[in-house]
């Protein structure tokens, strides 16, 4: 719809252009001629409110239609000026409100029977019918036509796109753009730890696990975990023998915080305690079901 507005705006305004430049060639570069015409078109209605007034009747049929379409538009452009002050476009509110009322003006001035030629107030006729009079003529008189027809309808033809743009356009709203953004893989570059299953090998029953120090740099994971599940099973085994770097023996607490930070240097994001609790908790499971101890 705004592309059909468009290219009939641009067509009335190229007809407008294209008259007034052939109204121009036809009075031989004279404008006198062409000013009186428009001024005698623009005089109509006043000496229509004159006779009007000065003879008192508000009754008949062409009063009342005039003086209601008048009113009519009247109301139409101070509805539409506060809609577009409410939508803080001024500019517009008034050339609405201008263009709209013009345009009731002109309508009035082609329709009222007070137009002359010459604006000399003689042999006055509605505009109108003056128009179809040169259109009936045979042959028809182009050039007065051209004059007289061409620039006014066109003009009108102009303030009523104008006006009936202004009635019904909505104000412009910010187009916002939706980028669609491919979404890309990530590869994980989490490590899974598996739980590893060591066998402890006993030669007898009673025999006791022995433990050598060990050194946080030079231990590996499994050898931790080793040690760790080792504490444990002899932890079960003897529950009142306790383990202390003061008596040769290994630190359980160190292991595991050794085992954890192993763990979290295989894992991206380092994991709590109830994780590696966990973990071993698995692995002497697995164990115990391995010995077959319960």
């Amino acid at each position: 719809m705004k592309t059909i507005y468009r290219v009939l705006l641009s067509l009335t305004i190229l007809a407008i252009v294209g008259f007034a430049a052939a109204s121009y060639v036809i009075e031989d570069f004279q404008y006198e001629t062409i000013v009186k015409l428009y001024l005698s078109l623009a005089n109509s209605p006043i000496r229509f409110v004159e006779e009007t007034l000065a003879s008192g009747n508000f009754t008949s049929i062409e009063v009342l239609a005039i003086g209601g379409g008048v009113l009519v538009l009247l109301l139409v452009s101070i509805f539409v000026f506060i809609k577009k002050l409410t939508q803080k476009r001024l500019l517009s509110a008034i050339l609405s409100f201008v263009g709209i009322n013009l345009l009731s003006f002109v309508v009035v001035a082609v329709t009222v029977p007070y137009f002359s030629v010459l604006n000399d107030g003689v042999n006055t006729n509605r505009f109108v019918y003056y128009i179809g009079d040169l259109l009936g003529a045979s042959p028809i008189d182009w050039e007065l036509l051209v004059l007289h027809g061409g620039l006014t309808f066109a003009f009108v033809d102009f303030l009523l796109l104008t006006s009936l743009h202004a009635v019904f356009s909505k104000p412009a709203s910010k187009k916002v753009k939706l980028v669609k953004v491919k979404p890309t893989k990530v590869a994980d570059k989490k490590v899974a730890v598996q739980p590893t299953v060591t066998v402890v090998e006993t030669v007898q029953a009673k025999s006791q696990v022995s433990a050598q120090p060990v050194v946080a740099t030079d231990a590996s994971l499994a050898e931790l975990v080793r040690l760790v599940m080792a504490e444990e099973i002899q932890n079960m085994k003897q529950p009142n023998q306790t383990f202390t770097t003061q008596s040769g023996q290994t630190d359980g607490a160190l292991i595991r915080r050794i085992v954890a930070e192993e763990l979290a240097r295989f894992q991206i994001h380092f994991i709590s305690r109830a994780e590696v609790q966990t973990i071993l908790a698995q692995e002497i499971a697995l164990l115990k079901l391995s010995l077959n101890i319960k």
